[in-house]
């Protein structure tokens, strides 16, 4: 669980930004930052994209330290799809999808 939480830190201090700053972009707590980076836990992936997003880092970098987060302003960083995002917006787009199916199907 550690290394997740070293990316997010590492990708923060990069960009100067403090635990406070982003816990009032994300709308959470300065605690549940903390948790992260120290980790004791995990940030959901609608947040995890959004710290991706602030960071200016792919997820790719965030979840298994691939990239040099000092490199994402770089074009070549840039370049192509980021592959896992898409694989984590295709999932959270079927499971959509699946409850949208599953309280249609309860409500009739």
């Amino acid at each position: 669980m550690g290394e997740i939480g070293d990316n997010i830190r590492r990708a923060r201090i990069l960009r100067e930004m403090t635990q406070e700053y982003v816990s009032n972009e994300l709308n959470i707590s300065r605690q549940s930052i903390s948790r992260w980076e120290n980790g004791r836990g995990y940030p959901d992936v609608e947040k995890l994209v959004k710290l991706s997003v602030l960071y200016d880092v792919t997820m790719d970098y965030l979840l298994l330290g691939k990239d040099d987060p000092s490199a994402a302003n770089k074009p070549s960083s840039k370049s192509g799809a980021n592959c896992l995002t898409f694989k984590v917006m295709l999932v959270v787009g079927f499971l959509s999808t699946l409850l949208g199916h599953l309280v249609i199907s309860t409500i009739m």
